[in-house]
């Protein structure tokens, strides 16, 4: 296949975008053939290198940016008749747009509820473990205090003994709170793969016509 016939191809299977989109990205594909030529290779030989115009179309695609593709696939089918069912079955439409966004949102505040009670039960297991540890260095130094400058030894017995307890609770509370952090950095690792592929699914959908040509 020549540069010009892959050019042209490439440009009916990008037809849908914009202007600067479609001219930008003839654009890099020329300059890579070129580049390709440049380096010895013949025309043929260059753009076979680079792939078919549907595989090249597919990846320009996957990168555009998700309002562009959708703008692109409004503006795909402007027949008279799709405008008159557009308006006669507008209040379906938008019934039907106004449920499909109310469960995405709800799905979506749904995730970012469960990651902020996570994260939130992560800096409470902390601080108590922060507090723990306070408690148990504060008896430790209480206790002699107590004892050597007031001369009030059961005092200080109760000081060891708070700080024994405080020590326990800390130790138990580290373990506690590394548990939960550990457990929101696993949970927030897959909601992030989830909003990844729910994303990557709307992308897919959208250029879904363009592999299938």
């Amino acid at each position: 296949m020549k540069k010009n016939e892959f050019l042209r191809e490439l440009r009916i299977r990008l037809s849908d975008l914009p202007a600067a989109d479609l001219r930008k990205s003839l654009d890099y594909y020329s300059e890579m053939i070129d580049d390709r030529m440049e380096d010895g290779l013949s025309e043929e030989e260059a753009v076979k290198k680079i792939g078919t115009p549907a595989m090249a179309a597919a990846q320009i695609m996957q990168e555009l940016p998700m309002i562009t593709l959708a703008r692109a696939r409004v503006g795909e089918d402007r027949s008279a008749l799709a405008i008159i069912l557009i308006i006669l079955g507008s209040p379906l439409w938008i019934s039907l747009f106004a449920v499909t966004f109310s469960l995405v949102i709800v799905f979506f505040t749904v995730l970012l509820a469960i990651l902020v009670t996570f994260f939130s039960l992560c800096v409470a297991f902390w601080a108590a473990e922060l507090c723990f540890a306070a408690g148990a260095i504060a008896g430790l130094i209480g206790c002699p205090l107590t004892i050597i400058f007031e001369g009030r030894v059961v005092l200080g017995i109760l000081f060891l003994g708070a700080a024994l307890v405080f020590a326990a609770l800390a130790i138990f509370g580290y373990f506690g709170a590394i548990l939960g952090t550990k457990g929101l950095l696993f949970l927030s690792k897959y909601i992030m793969k989830l909003y990844e592929l729910i994303f990557k699914f709307i992308k897919f959908c959208l250029i879904r016509k363009e592999t299938i040509r």
